[in-house]
Formats: structure tokens, C-alpha cells, sequence
């Protein structure tokens, strides 16, 4: 007996990305086109290394400085990104943390270099990302011994150049600068606004300390993802007493009712990492009134296993935006890595089977129409993907997690370190309602 299966296929146009001089699907061609910011950056950088790595540091300068002439900073990357960065070294004879906070007071933004027996740890990380935070200071932490052993051993020099073009991209970003946005209008359907929409992200992280336990979730919040990213601003949050990975209602109403107050929106759309509770849908609908229509999104990761094979193309490896609608259930599972499409041409990223993602649709807008429906899914499927490109992390265009989940999670990890303070509620306040996605990248 064969079952029958309410799904259909369908494929989503790969998202664009809008530069200064130009459109593109690869995040890498800001290279060519340059950063979506036109007017220059100026910035002090600061590297804080232990001096065993000196040499290092050093070669990683150069390739930055261009003075090798490879790309992708063949002239330098102040030349290719119009920024004027000046870099200056700091090294240390014994890692300390005191120290090296007073010395990123010196600089806009601190690169860290973590010492081998620190790498990898999230503590140490949190805890600088925290500190930075308070400090008004922008850092970027890295694990010495995994990044630059890779780096300086790398043979193929194509390789080294998207290392140092992620590096090149984050300290763009975190100088205050937009390398890029999505562009892409025609791939909505004109029944959906683009404009006047705020995007909403929520994470959950479980933290210990020795006193308690809670749930803490980040939320991350971005305005109209079609122009110019108008706010990316990400802010943690917790709730007690373990209640398990939701909010309870009258804690989303307070969060949506916030959100609306301060913009001027026809739609929002709420992703989530874990499945909507019944507390939280009632606390969403308690709060927007019937002229404003939400999306609310569970985005499942694992937990599921299903594989696409696409015989058309020599590696049989399926295409970035291949997607299955159940319109019923309104749920549809989303490739959002694989084969892509840059510059006229498909490109696989990485070896191995691509995953996909679920989504799991909910909404107040009465479509009993199955195109309606099905329209509807095609809307959130693109946003989906679009998200996924949005991140000024790196320039990586086979990305998995919407970023509007990845900063949540990030957020709601410094929640321990940011809530655990000494700070005084108005201080932390002032704090948590300035915090943008640059602070924890």
C-alpha cells in the first residue's frame, strides 16, 4: 500500500544581496562591489595576542595590509572596503583578564586572542563579550591555536583568502559598518507588505550558576529586511522559575506590546526555536489588535531526519531553496544549504548530505484558499533563506540557522554574565535597550 503524502515540491529563487556598486547572490563579491555603506570608517583596531605568537599575528597583518597582493585584499582592505582602520599590536607574557580589559579601553574594537589552554571555552568568551558590553567596547575573540594554525598552514591561498575575508568582514561590521542587504522584492507576493514589517527572533539557553537555575532567551529584532536594515538590535532576558523553553503568556504579551508600541507595523513575524506554547500564542493574539497580522514560525533544527537528492547534477546534491509545502498542516521542510546558484553558475560549499530545516506556520490571517495558503508558505520560506544570508559575521553563503535565531541564542548566553552583575536595574536597563548585533558577534 502506498501512502500518500500531502507535500509539494517547489524551489525558491536564491535571495540577493544588495552592495554599493552593484547586486549579487555571493556574499564574497563585496570584494567587487564593495560595502553597502558608501562614506569611509575610520577605526583603531587593536590586536591582544600572547607574544609567542607575534610572527602570527604578523602574517595575518600582511595579508590584511595587502602587502602580499592576494585576494581578496590584493590593495589592503582599507583600499577595497573604503575604511580607514589602524591597527595596532598589544601582546602579553601571562594571559590575564583585568589586563587585557584595560587594554581594549585603548581601541574601538579589540581582536583577543585566546591562549591555547582558554580556547574553546565559552566562559572566558561570555564573560568578555559581558565585559565589552559594559565597556561600550567592540571585541572579537578568537582561539589561537585553531584559527591560525589554520590559517598559517593552509597551503591553497584561495583558502586563506575567505579566512581573512571573514576576518576583513567582521571588523567592517563591528566599526559600525553594513557590508550588505537583502534585495530581492519580486520574490514576495504582492499581497504581503514588505514595508512596515518588523522581524522577530527567540532563543532559549538553560543556565546554572551555584545559586539557581532558570531558562534565560535572547530576542533579536530586525526592521524591514528588504531596505535598509533600519534596527538590528538584539537584548537578553530571563524568567523565573523553571518553567520549561517557553514564555508564559503574560511575558510575550509584555514583549509584543513593546515591540508594537515603538513601530509604526503592518505585519510581524516571530521565529522560535522550540514550538509554540499555548501561553505564548495567547499572550501574541492578547496583544496585537485585528488590523496587524503575524506569522509565528517554529524553526525545528533536529530531530528529524529527511534527505533530497537532486539526479540532474553530478553530485547529486539538491539546490539551496528546494522546498516541500504541506499547505494542510501548514508546515514546510526548507533546504537551505547545498548547490547555489552564484554568478550564472551552481556552487556546492561544503561535502556531505545537506540538511534541512522545518517550518512550522502559524498565523491569524484567515486564508481557507489553498493557494492562499500555499502563497503564504512561499513568503515565509524566502524570508527564511533571505535570513540566512543577513549575517555580517562572514561572507559564507551556504548558512544554515536563520540569523535572526543565531544572535538570540547568543544574546540569551550573556544573560548569566549581564544579569548575574552588580549593576543597578536603571544601569542594566540602559544597557540591554542599546545592545545591537555587533556586541556578540
Amino acid at each position: 500500500m502506498v501512502r500518500h503524502i500531502p507535500y509539494k515540491a517547489d524551489e525558491i529563487k536564491e535571495p540577493s544581496l544588495r552592495f554599493l556598486n552593484s547586486d549579487s547572490t555571493n556574499p564574497q563579491d563585496i570584494v567587487r562591489y564593495k560595502p553597502y555603506q558608501p562614506q569611509p570608517i575610520s577605526g583603531k583596531i587593536g590586536l591582544i595576542f600572547h607574544k609567542n605568537i607575534e610572527e602570527h599575528v604578523n602574517t595575518m597583518l600582511e595579508w590584511l595590509r595587502g602587502q602580499n597582493n592576494t585576494w581578496p585584499f590584493r590593495e589592503g582592505i582599507n583600499s577595497t572596503f573604503g575604511t580607514r582602520f589602524q591597527f595596532i599590536s598589544e601582546n602579553y607574557e601571562q594571559f590575564d583578564l583585568s589586563d587585557i580589559f584595560s587594554k581594549m579601553n585603548e581601541f574601538d574594537v579589540s581582536v583577543i586572542f585566546l591562549p591555547p589552554e582558554h580556547s574553546g571555552n565559552d566562559s572566558i568568551y561570555n564573560e568578555i563579550k559581558a565585559k565589552a558590553v559594559f565597556m561600550k567596547k567592540r571585541v572579537q575573540v578568537i582561539n589561537h591555536g585553531e584559527f591560525l594554525n589554520k590559517f598559517i598552514k593552509e597551503r591553497n591561498n584561495a583558502a586563506k583568502g575567505v579566512f581573512i575575508l571573514n576576518f576583513g568582514v567582521q571588523l567592517y561590521t563591528k566599526t559600525g559598518g553594513i557590508p550588505w542587504i537583502i534585495m530581492d522584492k519580486y520574490n514576495y507576493p504582492e499581497k504581503f507588505s514588505i514595508n512596515n514589517s518588523l522581524i522577530v527572533g527567540i532563543s532559549f539557553i538553560k543556565v546554572k550558576s551555584e545559586e539557581q537555575e532558570y531558562i534565560s532567551y535572547g530576542v533579536s529584532q530586525i526592521m524591514n529586511l528588504y531596505g535598509l536594515t533600519l534596527k538590528f538590535n538584539i537584548f537578553p532576558a530571563k524568567y523565573d522559575p523553571l518553567r520549561g523553553y517557553f514564555l508564559p503568556e503574560e511575558v510575550m504579551k509584555e514583549l509584543i506590546s513593546n515591540l508594537i508600541e515603538q513601530y509604526d507595523i503592518e505585519n510581524l513575524y516571530i521565529y522560535k526555536t522550540s514550538p509554540f506554547h499555548t501561553e505564548e500564542k495567547s499572550g501574541i493574539e492578547s496583544a496585537v489588535s485585528d488590523d496587524l497580522t503575524y506569522f509565528a514560525t517554529h524553526v525545528k533544527l533536529s530531530g528529524f531526519s529527511v534527505r533530497c537528492y537532486d539526479p540532474r547534477q553530478e553530485n547529486y546534491c539538491n539546490r539551496r531553496g528546494i522546498c516541500l509545502i504541506n499547505q494542510e498542516k501548514m508546515k514546510v521542510i526548507l533546504w537551505t544549504t547545498g548547490n547555489a546558484e552564484l554568478r550564472g553558475r551552481l556552487k556546492k560549499h561544503v561535502l556531505g548530505t545537506p540538511k534541512s530545516i522545518e517550518l512550522n506556520v502559524k498565523t491569524n490571517r484567515n486564508e481557507d484558499n489553498k493557494e492562499e495558503r500555499e502563497d503564504m508558505l512561499k513568503h515565509i520560506s524566502f524570508q527564511t533563506l533571505a535570513l540566512t544570508k543577513l549575517d555580517w559575521e562572514h561572507a559564507m553563503w551556504n548558512v544554515r540557522t536563520p540569523v535572526i535565531l543565531k544572535y538570540a541564542r547568543r544574546a540569551g548566553k550573556l544573560c548569566r554574565y549581564i544579569y548575574d552583575s552588580s549593576m543597578v536595574s536603571d544601569d542594566l536597563k540602559r544597557i540591554v535597550e542599546r545592545f545591537d548585533v555587533r556586541d556578540v558577534m
